[in-house]
């Protein structure tokens, strides 16, 4: 793989844009894993979202402090072993 100008760049909405060739190089790396980690690392992430949600709704309708609720969902989250 050639090295690349740096050609990311910021949207008007503080959004950072990544090239397509840039793209297109990083998934030609990514393509021949066994699992689809672009796919992992978005699902993670809207866990991540969710749980924060949940721990906020429902700190808002408990007397437990939001940040136990927090490490709660954070351990249900976590894979068994």
């Amino acid at each position: 793989m050639k090295p690349m100008k740096r050609a990311t760049r910021l949207s008007s909405k503080g959004q950072v844009v990544i090239p397509k060739p840039a793209i297109d190089n990083l998934y030609g790396c990514l393509k021949n894993l066994p699992r689809n980690p672009l796919a992992d690392l978005e699902a993670k992430h809207q866990a991540e979202i969710a749980a924060e949600i949940l721990a906020l709704a429902a700190a808002s309708l408990s007397d437990i402090p939001a940040e136990e609720l927090r490490s709660l969902a954070r351990k249900l989250q976590e894979p068994e072993s």
